[in-house]
Parts: structure tokens; sequence; C-alpha cells
């Protein structure tokens, strides 16, 4: 035995040297005994016969590779006694590439042997030459051969592959469709990727038309599915003019008393918005890919810092994007879209309040200056109704304000309009049904739990129930034919309650708290939730979000911000980024 000097002595040899060794040696032992295969049949310990061609190999590699291997060396099996072992219905061209696999590791895969490759490996189960062959076919994925590969695939019995495909499936459904075999897709495929909230398609109605054209391709034999197919289409999310002029008079709807009820369903939820809380289920929620972006605009970050940050957010790829920024830092901004736009209000720089007002085109990706206000406006609430702009309150630097500008856009002009009631600078600002709603702020002096109703075909103002707690920095939007009002600052504390106003009974009802306490949050009704968004809890600016599940009576977070934000603002537009 060495000694430890003697050992030490040696040179030449290094950690890193032994680790080579170490790393290297499996693949050259593995490499030897192949060419022992190919020289010296004497060192192997089986030959198969395959077709006309013989194929020395050696047992433990075999079984190493493959479990059907293994069964058959290692079991009762009289091929684990038979040095000859005939392989019936086996292609010599296809099981060569699979034996040289299993010695070296390598596997040419092409479009021509691709499709037996998979199957002789599915066959003498070789799994890891059968992933290769998987992965191969996963990048030659189109829409045109999807189903087809699917069902090669699933003869074969590679179930794991057969989700991905289900997957390009649903995220490539609006190319499918168009195509000539999507009639052939297999049922329970069809049924998978309808009730996909994941399902990536330009509207609702494009998912009705599909399967309507699905099911006429055979109407034999499809017709009792159709029902089923029916219940995972959201009929309330397609135009009732649509529902009223087209899938009315569609024979198959009206031929089935339970297609017939879902389509009373969805008429109901457009015809009565007042009772579309009844009849929220996930039919009327729109799938993620017809969700929009959620914007996130301006405010102030932690550090107190005013900033000019636009974010946007999709349900689709659940993640936040950096956005082109606004051209000047705004807090206390109000913000809105309008015409495929979205509109910053006013606010304040940290200096100045501000009457300018920019606005975002998608198409030109950055933020240009439209008609400045009258009046300078912090604090201030805004909306749109009817393809207007309307800019109700705030502060001027000197006094709260009562009164409320229109944008025309077409004019591009501000117009003033019959003034609120009550002077109100952060209200919160809402439309539900033909009005709009104008909820709590502050007067200068006291924190307001008052609301008043603007009513733009009278031009007139009045007053609804008051809420059952002042709010000042609160957020406000309408779900469901019901206005939901959060957080806020009651003068002595941050909230974090939610209260929910009827207005077929003119009353407010307290529902679940927020997790956090958020004053300046904003707020906006998004992917079918009520989407709380930053704020300020008291010692922090937040970068956190949440939402309401109506159904639920629960809020709960959801992905953060890429930045903390109080006091901006938040608007969504048509999907830009998926």
């Amino acid at each position: 035995m060495l000694s430890m000097e003697s050992t030490s002595s040696l040179s030449g040899i290094t950690n890193g040297s032994l680790k080579d060794l170490k790393d290297t040696h499996p693949a050259r032992v593995l490499q030897i005994m192949n060419n022992h295969r190919k020289e010296c049949a004497k060192l192997c310990d089986v030959e198969l016969i395959v077709g006309d061609e013989k194929f020395y190999a050696h047992r433990s590699v075999l079984a190493a590779c493959s479990p059907y291997f293994y069964a058959m060396f290692n079991g009762e099996l009289i091929e684990s006694t038979q040095r000859v072992v005939c392989l019936k219905e086996v292609q010599t061209d296809v099981f060569e590439p699979l034996l040289n696999f299993a010695y070296t590791g390598n596997l040419d895969v092409t479009v021509e042997n691709v499709q037996p490759l998979l199957a002789l490996a599915s066959q003498i189960n070789f799994p890891e030459a059968r992933e290769i062959c998987c992965k191969f076919l996963e990048m030659k994925l189109d829409a045109s051969n999807c189903l087809e590969i699917r069902t090669f695939a699933e003869s074969n019995g590679c179930m794991r592959f057969v989700e991905e495909v289900d997957s390009f499936v649903i995220d490539h459904f609006s190319d499918i469709v168009l195509l000539e075999d999507f009639v052939a897709m297999p049922y329970p495929l069809l049924l998978k990727c309808l009730a996909s909230d994941e399902l990536t398609i330009s509207n609702e109605k494009s998912v009705y038309e599909a399967a309507i054209k699905w099911a006429k391709h055979d109407m034999k034999n499809r017709d009792n599915l159709l029902t089923s197919l029916l219940q995972h289409i959201r009929l309330p999310r397609i135009p009732v003019s649509y529902l009223l002029d087209e899938i009315d008079n569609e024979p198959l709807m009206r031929a089935c008393h339970g297609r017939r009820d879902m389509l009373d369903e969805a008429k109901n939820y457009h015809l009565l918005p007042e009772h579309q809380m009844k009849y929220r289920s996930v039919r009327t929620r729109p799938r993620k890919s017809h969700s929009g972006m959620l914007f996130a605009v301006g405010g102030k970050e932690t550090g107190e810092a005013i900033t000019t940050k636009v974010e946007c957010y999709s349900a689709k790829s659940n993640r936040w994007t950096p956005m082109s920024p606004l051209n000047i830092p705004r807090h206390q901004l109000g913000v809105t879209e309008l015409n495929g736009r979205i509109f910053a209000v006013g606010g304040s720089d940290g200096a100045t309040r501000l009457n300018t007002v920019e606005y975002f085109n998608p198409n030109d990706e950055d933020w240009k200056y439209a008609k400045s206000l009258t009046t300078c406006r912090s604090g201030v609430g805004v909306c749109t109704h009817s393809g207007f702009l309307y800019s109700f309150g705030g502060y001027d630097g000197h006094i709260c304000l009562s009164s409320v500008e229109k944008y025309d856009p077409e004019l591009d002009i501000w117009i003033n309009i019959p003034p609120m009631n009550i002077v109100r600078s952060f209200p919160g600002v809402a439309v539900l049904g033909t009005r709009i709603y104008v909820i709590g702020g502050n007067d200068g002096s006291a924190f307001l739990n008052s609301c008043e109703v603007y009513d733009p075909l009278s031009n007139k103002w009045s007053f609804s129930a008051p809420m059952n707690r002042q709010r000042a920095g609160l957020g406000a939007d309408v779900l469901d034919g019901l206005l939901y009002v959060s957080g806020g600052f009651d003068g002595v504390s941050r909230l974090d309650s939610t209260e929910v106003f009827d207005p077929r009974t003119n009353t407010w009802t307290t529902v679940a708290n927020m997790v956090s306490c958020r004053d300046g949050l904003s707020m906006r009704q998004y992917g079918g939730w009520l989407y709380a968004i930053g704020g300020i809890d008291g010692p922090s600016y937040l970068n956190t979000v949440e939402y309401y599940d109506p159904k639920e009576d629960k809020w709960e977070e959801v992905t953060k911000m890429r930045s903390s934000r109080a006091a901006g603002g938040v608007a969504v537009l048509p999907n830009l980024l998926d």
C-alpha cells in the first residue's frame, strides 16, 4: 500500500484530471463495448435476428436501456436462456439506429424516419429514444400537422407528448379552426379546448362557430355531443346582436331544450344587467386571451419619487411588462381608456398641479399630448361614457373643486358641464348602467361618504345612498351590474374594507376585506374579476395586486407589479403583447 508521502509525490495527477476521468469513464467503456459488438462477437452474449440481419449485443446494455429487454432477459421467458433471439415484425433499418443509440446515446432523427423510430421505440420500450423522437416532433409542430401528430403520438402511448400537443392546439386554436381537417378533431380534444381558459381565439363568437361547424360535419354522430360542447362556450361573452340575429335562429340551438336554456341565460345576462350577479359563472368571464392588457400608469413609488413608469399585465402570460413611460411624472392623476387609447389626465408632478393630458396610442407605442384641461386638477376622478371622457373635481392647488369637464375626442376640446353638488378631491368614479357615480373623496376639511350620480342624457346631478364609511383615495368599478368601492383613507386609518352598491335597492353592503390596507389604490374590472392595484398601507408603498371573486366573497393576491405605486391609475386595452 502506498504511504501518504508517496501518494503526494505523484506528479501530473490533479483533482480536476481525476474528475475528468470519472466523467468520461462511462462513455469510454460503452464506446469500447460498442467496438466489441461490431468487431468481436464472442464478447457479446446475445445475437439478435432482425429480418435477414444479425446484430450482436450485450444483454446488460439492452436491459439498461429498455424495460422490454430487461423483462425478456431477466424473467422466465425462453429468451432469457437463448443466445439467439429473433425479433419479429421489426424493420432492420429502424432497429439498427436504436441499437446504436443504446451504445452511443446518439439518434439521428429526420422527418423521414421519425415515425417508424418512434413506433419501434414505443414497441420495444426505449423511453429515452422515444423522448428524443417526441422532442423532434414538437419542434416540427404547426397548425397544419398537429392533429395528425397527436393521433400518431396517442397511438404509440406517448401521453406526456400528447399533453404537449394539446397545449399547442389550445394555443393555436384560431389557426386550426380554419383548416379542412379541423372537423376531424376528436371530440375529447375539442371538449378540452372549449373548456380551457387558455384557449386562444379572437372572440367567443368564433368559438361558437367552430363548435357548430364541427357538429354539422357529422350530424348523425355528433348532434348528441353538441350540448356538452356548448356548456363550455361562453355565450354571455358574445354580443347580444349576434345572439339574437344568428344563434337564436340556428336550428341546432332551437332543437334542444338544454341549448335553448343556455342561450336564454346569455340573453338575460345582456338584457337584465341588474341580475348579472345571478348568472355569474365561468361562462360570463372572458378567456385569458380575450381579457386584454391591464395598464398601471404613473403614481408615487417607494422613496417618494413621482414616476413616469407604465407597466401592463397580461392574464394569459401572468406577468407585468414595462411599457413606454409618460412624458412627465404624474401622481394623483386620472386614468381611463377611450377609443382604444389610454388617457392620463391632470395630477401633480410634485411641484405643480397639472392641467395637461397625454394619451397612449398602442399603434405608435408612445405618449402624446391632447388638449389640456381648462383647470389644473390633482386628485381628479375620471371615466368614459358614450365616447366622451369626463373629469370630476380634484384640487387645483388652492381649493377642492366641484367643477366637471367633458372631453370630445373628435373636436379635441374640453367642455364645462354642470358641477357636482359637493366639492370633491380623490373621489371614486364608475359607470353603472347609463349613469356616472362619483363616490366619496375629500372636500378640503372632511372625508366624505356621500355619492352623487350624473345622468348624461338629462345633464343633471342627483344623490344616491351614501356609503357606510367615509373614504378618499378609494378604488371604484362595476362588476356584474354592481358597484364596488375598496380601500382609501377615512381621516384616521388606511382601509382594507370593501362595499358594494346595488342600484335596485339603493343600498350599500359590506363584503370581504382586501388582503392589504390600500390608500391611493387603483381598482379595475379585468378578466371578470376586480383587481386592486398598489396604494399605500401606511408605512409602505405597495407593488402588490389582489383580485376579488364575488362568488367566493374572497380577495386573493396575484403577480406583483415591477414597481410600487400609489395614487396612480389603471386602464384596460385589447391584447398588445400576446
